[in-house]
């Protein structure tokens, strides 16, 4: 091991990543949408992160391991009026 390399840990085959592309339906004001994706050898307990492409500071995004290799996000409108994201890549990883 290098200098360089001594404290580092490098472990890519753990890391867990999909994606999908995903057009939300409108969500009403002060509501939540949800839509599930499959991300393959994750166990309900296991810390997992979601984005989205199309951006908008009222919508607040948050996942959760349902079940195995399920993923289940949240898109929930923060704002006092419905919204409509437009067809996007939903992506979740295992972190």
């Amino acid at each position: 091991i290098s200098k360089e390399q001594q404290g580092v840990i490098s472990v890519p085959w753990l890391l867990k990543n999909a994606s999908t592309t995903y057009d939300p339906s409108s969500i009403p004001a002060g509501l939540s949408i949800t839509t599930t994706i499959t991300l393959t050898g994750v166990v309900v307990g296991d810390f997992v992160q979601a984005s989205f492409t199309q951006y908008n500071a009222n919508v607040e995004i948050s996942a959760v391991v349902s079940a195995p290799n399920t993923v289940t996000v949240r898109f929930k409108n923060t704002s006092a009026a419905a919204i409509n994201l437009t067809s996007g890549t939903l992506s979740v990883k295992k972190i």
